[in-house]
């Protein structure tokens, strides 16, 4: 059988014609929201995380808060978290700051050293009553690892600017004093819910309650002995 190709003005007539029909407008309803969009942004999502921060977390939390933001223009991440790795941790907090959907922190047990950080990403930062806050020194854990005496020196350089990182948030994001932040350099340093809000930490205190119609997402922590 001989295989008969068209001639090349053929081909670019039936180009043409599938070029003229895709430019027909197709008609929808007025009010009818993209296919990409959900019907209704006014439903509350909720995002649970209890649990360390390192690289795989804070990922974790990206991905999770950003489809929310798609989906939801009320969203709120209820944190619990004894802190962390300072880059993740500083990496989350401008991923949070740079969403275009406003994103309400939660204080509902218990947030401390680098959780104060991505909490205070929050367009509303908000504790239960009960709940408490700690700040402390940066430290390094070494894991039995073998260093020369200048890797030590960059890992004293890596953590003195990972703490000026984090007390400048402490300056723009709060009210905290000079007192406070420096006596966070020498030990822990906890605040209650009623001294967070005097702080500007928070900005209101309140019980954690969410509507019937909220959509709830819990995120597993890492296993222990992820980086």
């Amino acid at each position: 059988m001989r295989l008969v190709l068209p001639r090349r003005r053929q081909v670019l007539s039936l180009l043409g014609a599938a070029a003229a029909v895709a430019a027909v407008p197709v008609s929808s309803p007025a009010q009818a929201p993209p296919a990409n969009e959900p019907a209704n942004r006014n439903t509350p999502e909720f995002i649970i995380y209890q649990g360390p921060i390192n690289n795989k977390s804070v990922r974790d939390i990206m991905l999770v808060v950003r489809q929310a933001t798609i989906k939801s223009k009320d969203v709120t991440l209820a944190i619990t978290t004894t802190g962390g790795a300072v880059g993740p941790g500083l990496a989350l907090y401008n991923f949070l700051r740079g969403l275009p959907v406003p994103v309400t922190t939660f204080n509902i047990a218990s947030v401390e050293s680098m959780g104060t950080i991505i909490f205070l990403a929050g367009t509303n930062r908000v504790a239960t009553k009960d709940a408490i806050f700690m700040i402390h020194p940066t430290s390094m854990t070494l894991n039995n690892a073998t260093f020369t005496a200048p890797d030590f020196d960059d890992r004293a350089t890596d953590l003195m600017l990972g703490r000026k990182a984090m007390e400048d948030i402490y300056r723009d994001r709060t009210d905290l004093t000079a007192s406070q932040i420096e006596e966070s350099e020498k030990r822990q340093v906890f605040f209650t819910a009623e001294q967070a809000l005097a702080a500007k930490i928070i900005d209101k205190i309140a019980p954690f309650a969410m509507s019937p119609d909220a959509l709830v997402t819990a995120i597993d922590p890492p296993s222990n002995n992820y980086p």
